[in-house]
């Protein structure tokens, strides 16, 4: 998904690097996996194997064949991970509450670089609320698109 640049600082660019590699050293803040590696994701975990060319490793560099994949790893879909900088909402020094969504809010604190299974699982009942609001547009639009009226239309 796209990011709307106008609601972020001009120098996010610059803030979301020093987040992602100075700090974060490169890798997720919450589950520890290398940023721009293949891995496969052992399901409802943060677990994973790393894949280096065609084979699959252990964290501990041991190779491993996709045959012999632990039960729960996705098998024949391993995922690319690339790291965002998340906005947290923490609070504020002066105790007033962080907002997540003030994206302009850049302090330290309130920033973690995050890979997209631990970014999507801090975001996900914002998430659950907009895709049932988009769900839910999406079936009037067919639904009047087919013919059907509405309970109260204008001018009837």
């Amino acid at each position: 998904m796209a990011i709307d640049k106008t609601r972020y600082p001009s120098d996010w660019a610059a803030i979301s690097k020093r987040i992602r590699f100075e700090r974060a050293g490169n890798q997720c803040e919450w589950c520890g996996v290398r940023n721009h590696i293949w891995v496969y994701r052992k399901r409802g975990t943060a677990e994973y194997l790393v894949q280096v060319g065609d084979e699959i490793h252990t964290l501990d560099g041991r190779p491993i064949r996709v045959s012999e994949l632990p039960d729960g790893y996705r098998y024949n879909s391993p995922t690319y991970i690339v790291l965002t900088v998340a906005h947290l909402g923490a609070p504020r020094d002066d105790g007033a509450p962080g907002d997540k969504r003030d994206k302009m809010d850049c302090r330290d604190e309130n920033l973690a670089a995050l890979c997209q299974r631990c970014h999507l699982l801090y975001d996900i009942d914002e998430r659950v609320v907009s895709r049932r609001g988009t769900m839910i547009r999406k079936r009037r639009a067919l639904a009047l698109a087919r013919g059907q009226r509405t309970l109260f239309e204008v001018g009837s």
